[in-house]
């Protein structure tokens, strides 16, 4: 997508949401031939079961980008809204087109500066393509993990 693409879509986005506009994830874009997420910061999803809603505040790069990114997610439970502990989280950098990850191939994020925050990272994306970041979170108990998927084309 071009820089002038990106420049319109983030200005048209940044004038919806101060008037008042809907908070809905940006469209996709394709990478290579696959659906990508638009990146901007507050990006929520919820997790494949649904029962988990995961934030990605903010991202250093930003937009994600070749070479070391840094990440700031907060995960909730979707019925009550609550808070999950950091250490309930994993996140796995993929790159689905090629099949690999990155090293290591997986990382716990830590507590971040704002209340309830996780931070993740430095994750090397150290090639050009679509790069997954697939977000488990463990609740407490014997209920199953849940994965939310941020998907990233990485131009770099």
């Amino acid at each position: 997508m071009s820089d002038v693409r990106l420049f319109l879509l983030g200005l048209v986005s940044s004038a919806a949401l101060a008037c008042g506009g809907t908070t809905e994830p940006p469209p996709a874009v394709k990478c290579g031939g696959a659906a990508a997420d638009t990146y901007v910061a507050g990006l929520a999803k919820t997790s494949e079961g649904g029962k988990f809603d995961v934030t990605l505040l903010d991202s250093v790069l930003a937009p994600p980008d070749r070479g070391e990114n840094t990440f700031t997610l907060k995960v909730r439970e979707n019925a009550s809204g609550t808070m999950m502990a950091p250490d309930a989280i994993e996140v796995r950098p993929w790159m689905p087109q090629h099949g690999h990850g990155s090293t290591p191939p997986s990382f716990v994020p830590v507590a971040g500066t704002e209340a309830n925050s996780s931070v993740v990272g430095p994750i090397n994306f150290f090639m050009p393509g679509l790069w997954e970041l697939r977000v488990l979170v463990t609740p407490a108990g014997d209920q199953p993990a849940e994965r939310t998927v941020f998907a990233f084309c990485v131009e770099g």
